[in-house]
């Protein structure tokens, strides 16, 4: 199995007959909560993201003021994840300046034409915590990538897709993605050599509506996402007009980060 960082994310699938987890009773549920725990202990989180009020200003509408504060945003997220992927890597994502602020390409795919689609950086959150380094975005079922909503829930639309970009897993090894309330395998992975993954996970869409975890799990680390899954018309419109699949990064999106003793002493120091 390749790694998942080159040409930005991998689709991830779901082998012919591959069993079902079970489940694990860490993998929290609840939408909003967020921590990350090393070795049974809670370690701070540091949190990257675009001011949510300037995310709920409709772009046309923003002041420059605001739009400086969103380059400047997505140009410390570059930085964190370049500093956590090592000086001589090539990280898989640019920043690219827009009339009303900036947008990333290479974390999101269109998984209709399979290309990489550039996601507003008001629309994706950077954690930092007990050595990892997590860039979290989103796609719409129909190649539409999602805006953010300010409830404090993540909100995620039938048949959307979650998109990660981490560094400071395990290196080669295998990792599973995976849905929750009922464990549900929604696809395998391999970190790179560097301990990163770059993946792009499908929400079934005969998954019901209600409270959910998506689960990425690397050898003895796990990483939960507290979301709720909500049909298109619970989905809120936002200034950039769309009623797709909505996250909600103004809460803590990421759940639990599990590590145990021996993975997390081979981690190097961050910033």
């Amino acid at each position: 199995m390749p790694p998942t960082i080159a040409g930005g994310p991998q689709l991830l699938t779901v082998p012919t007959n591959a069993p079902n987890p079970t489940a694990d009773p860490r993998w929290p549920s609840t939408p909003g909560v967020g921590r990350i725990v090393v070795n049974d202990v809670e370690v701070p989180v540091q949190i990257t993201r675009v001011d949510p009020a300037i995310g709920r200003t409709p772009p046309a509408q923003r002041t420059q003021t605001e739009i400086d504060q969103i380059r400047s945003v997505g140009e410390q997220m570059l930085v964190i994840v370049q500093n956590a992927a090592g000086a001589r890597t090539v990280i898989p994502i640019t920043l690219r300046y827009t009339d009303t602020g900036a947008v990333f390409s290479g974390l999101v795919r269109d998984p209709i034409t399979g290309q990489n689609e550039e996601i507003p950086v008001e629309d994706v959150a950077l954690l930092v915590g007990g050595g990892l380094v997590l860039m979290v975005g989103g796609i719409s079922a129909d190649g539409v990538t999602t805006d953010v909503d300010f409830n404090g829930v993540l909100r995620l639309g039938q048949g959307g897709w979650i998109a990660v970009l981490a560094y400071g897993l395990d290196p080669l090894t295998p990792g599973r993605a995976i849905i929750m309330s009922t464990p549900r395998l929604i696809g395998e992975f391999q970190t790179d050599t560097n301990g990163g993954i770059s993946a792009q996970a499908k929400i079934p869409s005969d998954l019901a509506v209600g409270d959910h975890t998506a689960i990425v799990t690397v050898g003895d680390e796990s990483a939960s996402i507290g979301f709720k899954v909500v049909d298109a018309a619970g989905l809120p419109t936002t200034g950039r007009g769309t009623d797709l699949a909505v996250w909600s990064l103004f809460g803590v999106v990421f759940g639990v980060i599990f590590r145990q003793t021996t993975v997390a002493s081979r981690r190097r120091p961050l910033p």
